[in-house]
């Protein structure tokens, strides 16, 4: 949802969990132009930052790695901290050649973004926005609010699905609100 909106790609999209890695997902939408019906995919590499530097934790992520050009590179930040994401926009852009888009996912908003005079509430439902930075090829930043971003499809206004090929032990399973899949 979020490399649509960044993007400007609207339609309905879909995200494919594969058995084999790489890559740790395929992603897709539909684009409708002058009636016609066409299908983008990009494969996605996830990597997970834990601690030190955000670019260090990049470049060891594509290190000795040759992904297709059509990847997209994902770096979930699982710990909070200041980063000027602009200036680390900029250092990717021209370090970084292998692969052209590339992202930062994260739980929360900018601190920039946080209201002045917010109540408990409005704190605590900030912190299950998601927010989403390309750094590559153009700097973008957008944050999701799963509930408000996702009421058209909840509500079966829009179609998009997760697809998932294997769930360990069993078969393919239906994907519902009431049944959600486990990413991890």
């Amino acid at each position: 949802m979020g490399i649509s909106i960044l993007e400007g790609q609207k339609g309905s999209w879909w995200f494919l969990k594969p058995k084999n890695d790489p890559p740790d997902g395929v992603i897709g939408i539909q684009i409708s132009k002058n009636d016609i019906t066409e299908m983008h995919v990009r494969e996605v590499e996830i990597v997970e930052h834990l601690q030190g530097d955000i670019l260090e934790t990049i470049k060891k992520k594509l290190l000795n790695k040759q992904y297709e050009p059509n990847t997209i590179l994902i770096c979930f930040l699982s710990i909070g901290g200041v980063e000027d994401f602009k200036k680390l926009s900029d250092i990717v852009s021209k370090e970084i050649t292998n692969l052209n888009n590339i992202f930062l996912a994260f739980h929360g908003l900018k601190i920039s973004d946080m209201p002045k005079d917010q109540s408990d509430e409005e704190l605590m439902s900030s912190m299950f926005k998601i927010s989403l930075v390309q750094l590559k090829s153009v700097y973008n930043f957008i944050t999701i609010d799963p509930m408000k971003d996702t009421e058209q499809w909840r509500k079966g206004k829009e179609k998009n699905f997760l697809i998932f090929e294997h769930l360990g032990r069993g078969d393919l399973k239906e994907v519902t609100l009431e049944n959600p899949p486990k990413l991890f």
